[in-house]
């Protein structure tokens, strides 16, 4: 009997000392998790869309194009991805996560890329549209699920870019211009590469956030290196003259402002 009830002392004694060493690297984790949570850099990109100078308004600002078409807008979407911050020295670090930018989500318009660690930094790079890798990876979730409408199928990949709307210029049932733009894949290439070069190196240390403005000048679509005229052109959902498109949308991200915000410096307002 007391044998017994030696035994139950003795295990008793164990399951308390697993469940305080258990207790114990649950604490050191969550005090790890914090310290490191607390430590880290953040990072907002904070989009905004004009005309030619304009805020953009779906469905009832009216605009017009280098030719003087006038037009209207009723969905205007893209992805970014492959977020590349280069430091001083030419090193860079790069989130390869995609983020869908949509005029009706104004929550999508403010980013939060990944930057992994306090450095000095001359430029950020990224792209417009998704990465090869991506696009052959299949069905995904979040951003590039195919439930956001931004799919066409395992041979053609994603929809980069996606503007509906209308234009008395068009050809098309119901006065319908919409241009649909994706592929990956030479001679269809659409994916573009963007480089934003900061005046001067910025020192983002620990705690800091990193706040950069940018604006998206819609009406670079139809201007640049291919004027686009809706009467000609009103619709591109597939691979032809799509480059065209992408060719002008590589020049419609202009950096507007960048600052570091210190720790405890209020951010200023959108």
């Amino acid at each position: 009997m007391n044998h017994r009830k030696l035994q139950d002392h003795q295990s008793l004694r164990t399951y308390r000392g697993t469940h305080r060493a258990a207790l114990c690297l649950l604490a050191w984790f969550v005090v790890v998790l914090t310290v490191v949570t607390a430590h880290a850099q953040q990072v907002e990109i904070r989009i905004r869309h004009r005309v030619s100078g304009e805020d953009l308004r779906l469905d009832s600002g009216v605009y017009h194009n280098a030719l003087g078409q006038h037009f209207r807008v009723e969905r205007f979407r893209y992805y970014l991805s492959d977020f590349s911050w280069v430091s001083a020295q030419g090193q860079s670090t790069t989130d390869s996560a995609s983020y869908l930018v949509d005029q009706e989500d104004t929550a999508s318009m403010l980013l939060h890329p990944h930057l992994p660690a306090a450095q000095r930094l001359s430029a950020l790079r990224f792209i417009i549209g998704v990465d090869s890798a991506h696009n052959c990876a299949g069905l995904q979730e979040g951003a590039l699920d195919p439930v956001q409408g931004m799919f066409w199928a395992w041979n053609t990949g994603y929809i980069f870019l996606k503007l509906d709307g209308r234009s008395d210029q068009s050809r098309e049932n119901g006065s319908l211009i919409e241009y649909h733009i994706g592929g990956f894949q030479w001679p269809n290439n659409c994916i573009r590469e963007i480089a934003l070069p900061f005046a001067s190196e910025l020192s983002v240390a620990q705690n800091d956030t990193l706040l950069i403005d940018v604006d998206v000048d819609l009406g670079a679509l139809f201007d640049g290196a291919h004027r686009i005229d809706f009467h000609a052109m009103p619709s591109v959902t597939d691979a032809t003259h799509a480059t065209l498109i992408a060719d002008n949308y590589a020049h419609m991200i202009r950096l507007r402002s960048v600052r570091v915000a210190r720790r405890d410096t209020p951010h200023e307002k959108h």
